[in-house]
């Protein structure tokens, strides 16, 4: 008989137990410092900063960043009740777009069926708490679009502030980012990884490795939020390009538009 390679079930209770409870101190640490008012809200933002909300939710967060900075802000949200609400909102705020699709890293058409504990798979975080309008008993069908492809098509030629909490969606949307290139467009990466994904936390450290390469960790709540700000340019990772001569070809490449 072949002994299984895979953890013994109480093995993986404890690892999951151990796991729930870093999580349930981070949140604690979290309400401690006021995280959704301070971390999440203080950065080099003005009214001509471009600011990408994922999983828009109600839109408590972005009501926030508009009232302290006053920046040109895209919503992305694919649920028609939250959709609603956001229109309804932001009506009079011009700066505002609201897109009633959710982002990832392909385009899909995918089914979800709502929760009490997170009502879509662009939930708001695990501080919200569930409501009539936000746990329908309906399966859903939501769009979603690759994110690199979306930022590209609005002219989006750099994003001061990407915020993104999208119920397990996040892993494959950065890994879009950082496979594309356009990573090295976003100044702040704000992003919630879930511990629920199967892999949360590998997936988690590969990012982390990635990342690493353009931008650094500001501030990290695991699996609450964490914020990712770009490294500064140096003359060694960028391409210039050279005028071509009437002998031969520049070696030279063009500057990446990524």
């Amino acid at each position: 008989m072949k002994q299984s390679l895979l953890p013994s079930k109480p093995l993986v209770r404890h690892w999951h137990w151990y796991n729930s409870w870093l999580v349930y101190l981070g949140v604690i640490a979290w309400k401690i410092l006021r995280g959704d008012q301070t971390f999440r809200l203080q950065y080099p933002l003005t009214e001509q900063s471009i600011v990408v909300d994922v999983g828009g939710y109600l839109g408590d967060w972005s009501q926030a960043i508009h009232d302290r900075y006053q920046p040109k802000i895209y919503i992305f949200e694919p649920v028609p009740v939250f959709v609603e609400k956001l229109r309804h909102r932001f009506a009079n705020h011009k700066s505002i777009q609201i897109f009633a699709y959710g982002l990832a890293g392909q385009a899909e058409r995918i089914k979800i069926k709502p929760t009490d504990d997170a009502t879509s798979v662009f939930g708001e975080g695990p501080t919200q708490e569930a409501t009539p309008e936000t746990t329908p008993e309906a399966t859903l069908e939501i769009d979603l679009q690759p994110a690199s492809q979306t930022f590209r098509s609005l002219g989006l030629n750099s994003i001061d502030l990407l915020k993104l909490n999208i119920e397990g969606a996040e892993y494959a949307l950065i890994a879009d980012l950082i496979k594309s290139g356009y990573i090295r467009q976003v100044n702040n990466l704000q992003v919630q990884f879930h511990h629920f994904v199967p892999g949360a936390r590998q997936l988690r450290q590969a990012l982390h490795r990635e990342l690493s390469q353009t931008h650094r960790l500001t501030y990290s709540f695991p699996f609450i939020w964490e914020n990712w700000q770009r490294l500064p340019l140096t003359v060694s990772s960028v391409k210039f390009s050279q005028p071509k001569s009437h002998h031969r070809q520049s070696s030279q490449g063009r500057p990446s538009e990524a």
